[in-house]
């Protein structure tokens, strides 16, 4: 309906600009019709006006040359022009009349008693007498100059409007601008006058022509009769174009459109495939009507494909609904796999969360926390409980909900739903907690709940209970969908486990390599004591996490292992060690390093063993480096270890008290520049030495 609105409205726009431009070229040529007249006719009051200045002007010389000849009025009367006389005029009315150019001896009169028409005077002496002569013009050709034009009346017209002389009818109503028709005081009926004038000469009078406004129109009308003509049949051509236009296309075309509107509301108005088949049939039926009323090939056409359109819709609505039954069935069961695909994906989105939250060095403990409230917000739960199995008993882990806290946290593994689950290797969901008597009452809010056992690699490790305070039936879909959950959960402990077990070993092991060392170089186990409390101090004030201050205490026990590889009389020599010896024990950082091997989690220890001696200025040993490139540990570790050996007496030097050691490490001596050190950690040492002095002052060396 708006593409045929917006045509029909585009069709008429070009109609009416070419009205308008006709129109426009109509009174264009009407225009200059008018003005060209106009102009033919300046022109000819401009002959007319110069032939009226030359014939009176030498009747005028001629009169004058008679008068000078002459006497008196009676000696010149043969002489004078026709139509000129000695009149007896007032000689004192001369000097008051308008002067003829040219001859300011006359003077042009009107309304003169007993005189018609023009006249002019002027003075005569004649016997000593002041006379007067008269002359009055013949102007009865002066239309002569005006042919083809319809002149109503010639007028001969002072400066002041005064009329001397005319000729003609008289016109409708005087003045130069044409007026709208009025009944006068004496009865007659004015209609517009056009006038134009000339100039008879200089400060003389004008000759001006008066017309009827409406023959001058006409006569100039009736000389555009093919223009108009011709421009009258292009308005009838293109108002039977429109009209055409119209009545064969877009009327019909308006009514298809109609039609279809109504079909539209009827389509939103339909509740069942009755009603809808019926708005199209009756669709149908109008469009055939306006295929029989019409007379353009091209709207038939265009209705009977349409007409056949909606009769094969019809036709095909019938099987659109029965399959659509089917559609339905099929959609509602797509949307139930989306929302289970969406749950699913939920609690997978949740696994990679829960990994790393566990994984994040802020406490396994934590993290396990977390997993238990994620569970809990994906399965709807009132509690979830990770326990892990020890000692034929299962301890609560880690858990969520429960308002407020677990009523029972630790209960014997063969007394308990996990442990049931765990033999049996299967999952245990319990509608109603009270009727199984192996229940343990995590809270007395519990009525439902979902037992889960969980194994690593074949090894049953713990289980997990997901709780509610409604009573909930079994839902195997919520099984399936937490179950890859908990396994994740159970290698998360179960690594757990692992790690510690392998700390714990290694803990061991490096006790037992520190009392290697200290009996090898003289190193006490109270010095290395300290270390572990220096380092441990140091790195909490950095702000590293717990688990990296634990391995940085751990490892500083093992920075001088490399001195293993030192032979015993370099390290023994109660004097000062040449630049060789000194070179050789400069090789205990790498030695060191070798000692611990390759494994990964080892890096921590590699790096205090290599780099324990290198300085914040670049002048330590091994390589020599500086700043920020210097591991932060090994820097620890340095700072540390330079305080206990200046506070500890060996064979070439005494103790040094506690308070000359920080100005030692602050100011510097001349062996030691504050350079040397993190300016951060050695800040650190600073304000808080004091606490490196308690260390030292309770693990004293033995005496």
């Amino acid at each position: 309906m708006v593409v045929l609105m917006k045509a029909k409205n585009l069709f008429l726009i070009l109609i009416s600009a070419l009205l308008a431009l006709i129109a426009l070229h109509l009174g264009f040529n009407v225009v200059l019709g008018i003005r060209g007249d106009i102009a033919n006719l300046d022109y000819a009051l401009t002959l007319a006006s110069r032939t009226i200045n030359f014939i009176i002007g030498e009747n005028l010389r001629d009169i004058d040359h008679a008068i000078e000849r002459h006497g008196s009025s009676r000696d010149m009367t043969n002489d004078l022009p026709r139509g000129s006389e000695i009149l007896p005029v007032d000689p004192s009315l001369v000097s008051s009349g308008l002067s003829f150019p040219g001859n300011k001896k006359w003077r042009i009169f009107t309304n003169i008693p007993d005189h018609e028409g023009l006249l002019l005077v002027r003075t005569v002496i004649n016997s000593g007498k002041i006379g007067v002569a008269g002359y009055r013009p013949d102007l009865s050709g002066a239309g002569y100059f005006l042919p083809g034009l319809q002149v109503t009346e010639l007028r001969l017209v002072g400066e002041n409007g005064e009329v001397f002389w005319r000729e003609g009818v008289n016109a409708a109503a005087e003045g130069s601008e044409a007026k709208e028709k009025q009944k006068p005081d004496n009865g007659s009926i004015k209609v517009p006058v056009l006038t134009r004038a000339a100039l008879v000469g200089p400060g003389g009078p004008s000759v001006v022509a008066a017309f009827p406004a409406f023959p001058f129109l006409f006569s100039v009308l009736s000389k555009l009769p093919w223009t108009l003509g011709l421009e009258f049949l292009l308005i009838l051509g293109l108002l039977g174009a429109w009209i055409s236009f119209s009545r064969y296309l877009l009327n019909p075309l308006e009514r298809v459109t109609r039609l279809a509107l109504q079909m539209q509301e009827r389509l939103f108005a339909s509740i069942n495939p009755v009603d809808l088949t019926e708005s199209v049939a009756n669709l149908a039926e109008g469009i055939r009507d306006v295929t029989r009323n019409s007379r353009l090939s091209e709207v038939r056409v265009f209705c009977q494909t349409l007409s056949s359109a909606l009769q094969g819709y019809v036709f095909q609505h019938e099987k659109i609904i029965e399959s659509g039954k089917d559609l339905e069935k099929a959609n509602r069961a797509l949307s139930d796999a989306n929302r289970g695909l969406l749950r699913r994906d939920e609690v997978w989105r949740k696994v990679l969360e829960i990994s790393r939250t566990v994984t994040m060095e802020t406490g396994f403990l934590k993290g396990l926390e977390r997993v238990s409230a994620i569970l809990a917000d994906v399965t709807g739960a009132f509690g979830v409980v990770i326990g892990r199995i020890g000692n034929g008993r299962i301890t609560a882990l880690a858990w969520s909900g429960f308002e407020g806290g677990l009523e029972i946290s630790d209960v014997p593994l063969d007394a308990s739903i996990i442990g049931k689950a765990l033999k049996t290797r299967a999952p245990i969901w319990v509608d109603n907690v009270k009727s199984d008597p192996l229940y343990c009452p995590l809270s007395h809010k519990v009525k439902s709940e979902l037992n889960i056992p969980m194994f690593h690699i074949g090894k049953a490790v713990g289980g997990v209970s997901i709780v509610w305070k409604e009573t909930r039936l079994e839902d195997p879909a919520l099984v399936e969908m937490v179950m890859p959950v908990v396994l994740h959960i159970a290698g998360l402990i179960n690594t757990q486990s692992a790690v510690l077990d392998l700390k714990n070993s290694y803990k061991y092991m490096a006790g037992r390599l520190q009392n290697l060392t200290a009996i090898y170089h003289h190193e006490t186990s109270a010095h290395l004591e300290r270390m572990e409390h220096y380092c441990r101090f140091l790195g909490v004030a950095m702000s590293r996490n717990l688990i990296e201050v634990e391995d940085l205490a751990l490892f500083s026990r093992l920075h001088d292992i490399g001195k293993l590889r030192v032979p015993m009389e370099i390290l023994v020599k109660p004097d000062k060690l040449d630049p060789g010896e000194f070179e050789i024990v400069k090789q205990h950082t790498t030695w060191g390093a070798e000692i611990l091997g390759d494994a990964s989690w080892l890096g921590m220890g590699r790096n205090i063993c290599r780099y324990h001696h290198e300085k914040w200025d670049g002048t330590g040993y091994p390589e020599g480096l500086s700043g920020e490139s210097i591991p932060w540990e090994a820097r620890i570790v340095a700072l540390a270890d330079v305080y206990d050996a200046l506070r500890s007496s060996r064979s070439y030097k005494p103790a040094l008290t506690h308070l000359e050691t920080v100005r030692v490490m602050i100011n510097g001596d001349g062996r030691l520049n504050p350079k040397n050190f993190d300016p951060w950690i050695l800040e650190i040492f600073r304000k808080f030495h004091h606490k490196m002095a308690e260390i030292h002052e309770t693990i004293r060396d033995p005496e």
